[in-house]
Protein backbone atom coordinates (compact mmCIF):
# COMPACT_ATOMS: atom_id res chain seq x y z
CA UNK A 1 0.00 0.00 0.00
CA UNK A 2 1.18 3.81 -0.45
CA UNK A 3 0.91 6.76 1.85
CA UNK A 4 -0.15 9.88 -0.50
CA UNK A 5 1.34 13.01 1.39
CA UNK A 6 1.00 16.25 1.15
CA UNK A 7 -0.15 19.71 2.77
CA UNK A 8 -3.53 21.45 1.92
CA UNK A 9 -4.74 25.23 2.69
CA UNK A 10 -8.20 26.67 1.43
CA UNK A 11 -8.53 24.39 -1.31
CA UNK A 12 -11.35 22.57 -0.94
CA UNK A 13 -12.39 22.22 -4.83
CA UNK A 14 -8.82 21.14 -6.00
CA UNK A 15 -8.83 18.87 -2.82
CA UNK A 16 -12.22 17.42 -3.87
CA UNK A 17 -10.72 15.67 -7.30
CA UNK A 18 -7.43 14.44 -5.57
CA UNK A 19 -9.37 12.50 -3.12
CA UNK A 20 -11.09 10.70 -5.74
CA UNK A 21 -7.88 10.17 -7.86
CA UNK A 22 -6.42 8.55 -4.52
CA UNK A 23 -8.55 7.33 -2.05
CA UNK A 24 -11.46 6.80 -4.03
CA UNK A 25 -9.51 5.16 -7.01
CA UNK A 26 -7.69 2.32 -4.99
CA UNK A 27 -7.96 0.89 -1.81
CA UNK A 28 -4.66 0.63 -1.70
CA UNK A 29 -3.93 4.13 -0.87
CA UNK A 30 -3.97 5.94 2.29
CA UNK A 31 -4.26 10.26 1.92
CA UNK A 32 -2.43 11.62 4.37
CA UNK A 33 -3.17 15.58 4.56
CA UNK A 34 -1.58 18.34 6.85
CA UNK A 35 -3.77 21.11 6.64
CA UNK A 36 -2.49 24.87 7.75
CA UNK A 37 -5.46 26.23 9.28
CA UNK A 38 -8.12 26.05 6.08
CA UNK A 39 -10.83 28.32 6.75
CA UNK A 40 -13.00 28.01 3.09
CA UNK A 41 -14.92 24.27 4.89
CA UNK A 42 -11.92 22.03 3.88
CA UNK A 43 -11.84 20.80 7.75
CA UNK A 44 -15.62 20.71 7.89
CA UNK A 45 -15.51 18.36 4.65
CA UNK A 46 -12.83 16.25 5.59
CA UNK A 47 -14.88 15.33 8.73
CA UNK A 48 -17.97 14.79 7.67
CA UNK A 49 -16.56 12.96 4.87
CA UNK A 50 -14.47 10.38 7.52
CA UNK A 51 -13.04 8.20 5.01
CA UNK A 52 -11.04 5.46 6.64
CA UNK A 53 -7.97 5.87 4.79
CA UNK A 54 -7.76 9.68 4.76
CA UNK A 55 -5.55 10.88 7.43
CA UNK A 56 -5.84 14.68 8.37
CA UNK A 57 -3.73 16.40 10.74
CA UNK A 58 -4.51 19.98 11.67
CA UNK A 59 -1.68 22.39 12.34
CA UNK A 60 -3.59 25.70 12.77
CA UNK A 61 -1.63 27.98 11.02
CA UNK A 62 0.21 28.16 7.65
CA UNK A 63 2.69 25.46 7.47
CA UNK A 64 5.88 25.41 5.45
CA UNK A 65 6.81 22.65 3.31
CA UNK A 66 9.42 20.60 4.95
CA UNK A 67 7.45 21.41 8.42
CA UNK A 68 3.98 19.28 7.19
CA UNK A 69 5.45 16.97 4.56
CA UNK A 70 7.78 16.03 7.85
CA UNK A 71 4.42 15.90 9.92
CA UNK A 72 3.01 14.00 6.88
CA UNK A 73 5.49 11.11 6.89
CA UNK A 74 5.41 10.07 10.68
CA UNK A 75 1.98 9.86 10.42
CA UNK A 76 2.29 7.37 7.25
CA UNK A 77 1.07 4.15 7.63
CA UNK A 78 3.17 2.11 4.87
CA UNK A 79 6.86 1.17 3.71
CA UNK A 80 5.66 3.45 0.06
CA UNK A 81 5.65 7.25 0.68
CA UNK A 82 4.12 9.29 -2.14
CA UNK A 83 5.46 12.97 -2.99
CA UNK A 84 2.34 14.73 -4.04
CA UNK A 85 0.96 18.35 -3.76
CA UNK A 86 -2.92 18.89 -3.07
CA UNK A 87 -3.38 20.49 -7.09
CA UNK A 88 -1.45 16.82 -8.59
CA UNK A 89 -3.36 14.11 -9.66
CA UNK A 90 -2.45 10.22 -11.12
CA UNK A 91 -3.16 9.64 -14.76
CA UNK A 92 -2.40 6.12 -14.51
CA UNK A 93 -3.71 3.79 -12.47
CA UNK A 94 -2.07 2.88 -9.07
CA UNK A 95 -1.91 -0.66 -9.63
CA UNK A 96 0.24 0.84 -12.39
CA UNK A 97 2.78 2.17 -10.01
CA UNK A 98 2.51 -0.36 -7.68
CA UNK A 99 3.98 -2.72 -11.09
CA UNK A 100 7.12 -0.63 -10.64
CA UNK A 101 8.49 -1.17 -7.23
CA UNK A 102 11.41 -3.15 -6.84
CA UNK A 103 14.19 -2.99 -4.67
CA UNK A 104 14.62 0.83 -6.10
CA UNK A 105 14.79 3.33 -2.91
CA UNK A 106 13.13 6.37 -4.92
CA UNK A 107 10.57 6.44 -8.10
CA UNK A 108 10.26 9.35 -10.05
CA UNK A 109 7.30 10.33 -11.73
CA UNK A 110 7.24 12.12 -15.13
CA UNK A 111 4.69 15.35 -15.00
CA UNK A 112 3.23 18.11 -16.66
CA UNK A 113 0.60 21.16 -16.07
CA UNK A 114 -3.22 21.09 -17.69
CA UNK A 115 -6.28 21.81 -16.71
CA UNK A 116 -8.55 19.66 -14.64
CA UNK A 117 -11.72 20.13 -17.39
CA UNK A 118 -8.95 18.34 -20.03
CA UNK A 119 -7.91 15.88 -17.54
CA UNK A 120 -11.87 14.80 -17.35
CA UNK A 121 -12.65 14.59 -20.48
CA UNK A 122 -9.39 12.73 -21.53
CA UNK A 123 -6.91 11.59 -19.44
CA UNK A 124 -5.47 9.26 -22.12
CA UNK A 125 -4.51 12.56 -24.32
CA UNK A 126 -1.42 13.23 -21.47
CA UNK A 127 0.09 9.88 -22.45
CA UNK A 128 1.08 11.28 -25.54
CA UNK A 129 2.53 14.68 -24.49
CA UNK A 130 6.36 15.53 -23.47
CA UNK A 131 6.87 15.58 -19.94
CA UNK A 132 9.08 16.65 -17.57
CA UNK A 133 11.38 14.85 -16.11
CA UNK A 134 14.66 16.59 -14.11
CA UNK A 135 17.33 14.56 -12.92
CA UNK A 136 17.81 17.12 -10.12
CA UNK A 137 14.54 17.09 -8.26
CA UNK A 138 11.85 14.12 -8.28
CA UNK A 139 8.62 16.88 -7.79
CA UNK A 140 6.09 13.68 -7.44
CA UNK A 141 7.45 10.52 -6.79
CA UNK A 142 7.74 7.74 -4.38
CA UNK A 143 10.62 7.07 -1.19
CA UNK A 144 10.80 4.16 0.90
CA UNK A 145 10.29 5.03 4.42
CA UNK A 146 14.08 3.49 4.68
CA UNK A 147 15.07 6.69 3.14
CA UNK A 148 14.18 8.98 5.59
CA UNK A 149 15.30 6.71 8.48
CA UNK A 150 19.02 6.23 6.40
CA UNK A 151 19.71 10.19 5.31
CA UNK A 152 17.18 12.01 7.29
CA UNK A 153 13.60 13.85 6.53
CA UNK A 154 13.07 17.07 4.49
CA UNK A 155 15.31 19.70 5.79
CA UNK A 156 13.49 22.50 8.15
CA UNK A 157 15.97 25.28 7.07
CA UNK A 158 13.67 25.77 3.20
CA UNK A 159 10.49 26.96 3.45
CA UNK A 160 8.85 25.94 -0.33
CA UNK A 161 11.24 26.34 -2.86
CA UNK A 162 14.26 23.88 -3.64
CA UNK A 163 12.98 21.73 -0.62
CA UNK A 164 12.47 18.52 -2.59
CA UNK A 165 15.32 19.30 -5.02
CA UNK A 166 17.59 19.41 -1.86
CA UNK A 167 15.77 15.85 -0.89
CA UNK A 168 16.33 14.31 -4.05
CA UNK A 169 19.94 15.45 -4.35
CA UNK A 170 20.98 13.90 -0.71
CA UNK A 171 19.21 10.51 -2.38
CA UNK A 172 22.24 10.84 -5.29
CA UNK A 173 25.00 12.17 -3.49
CA UNK A 174 24.33 8.96 -1.14
CA UNK A 175 24.20 6.58 -3.23
CA UNK A 176 20.39 5.13 -3.16
CA UNK A 177 18.97 3.48 -6.11
CA UNK A 178 16.95 5.62 -8.33
CA UNK A 179 14.18 4.18 -10.53
CA UNK A 180 12.95 6.73 -13.38
CA UNK A 181 9.26 5.75 -14.11
CA UNK A 182 8.88 7.16 -17.58
CA UNK A 183 5.57 5.01 -18.13
CA UNK A 184 3.95 7.16 -15.20
CA UNK A 185 2.38 9.64 -16.08
CA UNK A 186 1.09 13.08 -13.07
CA UNK A 187 -0.24 16.34 -13.83
CA UNK A 188 -0.22 19.14 -11.67
CA UNK A 189 -3.72 21.39 -12.43
CA UNK A 190 -3.32 24.81 -13.74
CA UNK A 191 -4.31 27.55 -11.19
CA UNK A 192 -4.77 31.35 -11.03
CA UNK A 193 -4.48 31.15 -7.56
CA UNK A 194 -0.54 29.65 -7.92
CA UNK A 195 0.49 32.15 -10.09
CA UNK A 196 -0.35 34.68 -8.06
CA UNK A 197 1.39 33.21 -5.24
CA UNK A 198 4.50 32.52 -7.20
CA UNK A 199 4.94 36.20 -8.35
CA UNK A 200 4.82 37.54 -5.03
CA UNK A 201 6.95 34.85 -3.01
CA UNK A 202 9.43 33.18 -5.64
CA UNK A 203 11.95 35.67 -6.06
CA UNK A 204 12.74 36.30 -2.18
CA UNK A 205 12.53 32.74 -1.43
CA UNK A 206 13.76 31.21 -4.34
CA UNK A 207 17.39 33.07 -3.61
CA UNK A 208 16.86 32.10 -0.74
CA UNK A 209 16.31 28.31 -0.78
CA UNK A 210 18.94 28.20 -3.52
CA UNK A 211 22.00 29.65 -1.30
CA UNK A 212 20.66 27.01 1.58
CA UNK A 213 20.81 24.06 -1.27
CA UNK A 214 24.47 25.29 -2.59
CA UNK A 215 25.96 24.65 1.08
CA UNK A 216 24.26 21.53 1.52
CA UNK A 217 25.46 20.26 -1.69
CA UNK A 218 28.37 20.61 -0.23
CA UNK A 219 27.95 18.96 2.83
CA UNK A 220 26.59 15.88 0.18
CA UNK A 221 29.28 15.43 -1.51
CA UNK A 222 31.45 15.13 1.65
CA UNK A 223 28.62 12.17 2.86
CA UNK A 224 27.80 14.59 5.68
CA UNK A 225 24.08 15.70 6.32
CA UNK A 226 23.07 19.25 8.00
CA UNK A 227 22.07 19.32 11.63
CA UNK A 228 18.62 20.78 10.44
CA UNK A 229 17.94 17.04 9.31
CA UNK A 230 15.85 15.12 11.42
CA UNK A 231 15.79 11.93 11.14
CA UNK A 232 12.49 9.14 10.85
CA UNK A 233 12.37 6.88 13.92
CA UNK A 234 11.36 3.42 13.63
CA UNK A 235 7.65 3.52 13.29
Amino acid sequence: MISVVTGTLNRIELLKYVINNTVGSSELIELVLVDGGSTDGTIEYLKLLNHPRIKLIEVGHRSFYPHYMNLGIKSASYDLIAQWNDDVLLCNSWNDVLKEIDDSEYYMFPWLRGSIESFLLDKGQFFSQPYILFDGCMNFGIYKKDVFRKIGMYDSQYQYYWCDSDMTERCMRFGLKRKECKNIRVMEINSMNDINIEKRTKPDNDNYAWSILCENKKLYWNQKIPDSVEYLKNN
